[in-house]
């Protein structure tokens, strides 16, 4: 069962989105609750109490507005879906920064939705992909490959980043990156340097010799990936093939 929240102050807006969405996501045999709000600072007084799995949030609203809500949800360690849906296109830009799952065009509003809700569902059958792995405290780990931000080597020893901002180290002489990177290859993971593995959900910029991290994810050893010069082509079609896949492109 998803817990959706639909933010907009025009309240046939809502009604709309909410037969929308039903139907869509009856298509697809997910069972979806709906919460809907005219404020955003309703919304996320909600949401602490009970958090929303999916958030389509206007931008454009009064008092506090989407963009605004969606940085509190990020602050606090949310990992909600957030979808913006708005009429203003100029938006999506600053609207990247808070890793939203799909900016949505009001102008386009049923196309859009219905490729972003078939999206959504895609990634919530991911979830529940996992991955096991031993520790070096030998213990064994059970995780969602969605949680894994990276893989990094260091000094003979292998560590995992998650989306918790825990870093934390695997067996010794158990993986290589190699083994790590087949495992995690149909799953979009990339090679971005000899010693680094990256999801590619969590990536907010390509550089010329770094990539940038969400903020979602960030602390300051993580903020940025180290990205070889002569893999940089490869990650820029690869990531963009990731974009293209998820409809963000």
């Amino acid at each position: 069962m998803l817990k959706i929240a639909i933010v907009d102050d025009e309240p046939s807006f809502i009604t709309h989105m909410t037969k929308l969405l039903t139907d869509l996501f009856a298509r697809q045999s997910f069972e979806v609750t709906f919460t809907a709000f005219s404020n955003a600072a309703s919304c996320l007084a909600a949401h602490e109490r009970s958090p929303f799995d999916v958030l389509f949030l206007d931008i454009d609203i009064p008092d506090m507005s989407g963009i605004q809500l969606a940085s509190c949800l990020r602050s606090g360690g949310s990992e909600a879906a957030i979808l913006f849906v708005s009429a203003h296109s100029h938006f999506v830009y600053k609207s990247i920064h808070y890793a939203p799952f799909r900016f949505i065009r009001k102008d386009y509003l049923e196309s859009e939705t219905a490729e972003a809700v078939e999206a959504l569902c895609r990634r919530f059958q991911q979830s529940k992909h996992q991955i096991t792995l031993d520790t070096s405290g030998g213990t064994i780990m059970k995780l969602n490959l969605s949680e894994i931000v990276c893989f990094f080597a260091m000094q003979h020893s292998i560590f995992l980043y998650n989306a918790d901002k825990e870093t934390i180290e695997l067996a010794h002489r158990t993986y290589t990156m190699e083994k790590l990177e087949e495992l995690t290859a149909p799953y979009g993971f990339m090679r971005t340097h000899k010693a680094w593995l990256l999801s590619p959900r969590f990536i907010y910029q390509i550089g010329t010799d770094t990539i940038t991290l969400v903020s979602e994810v960030s602390k300051n050893e993580h903020d940025e990936i180290p990205m070889s010069r002569r893999r940089a082509a490869q990650m820029r079609e690869q990531f963009r093939t990731y974009l293209r896949r998820e409809g963000l492109l």
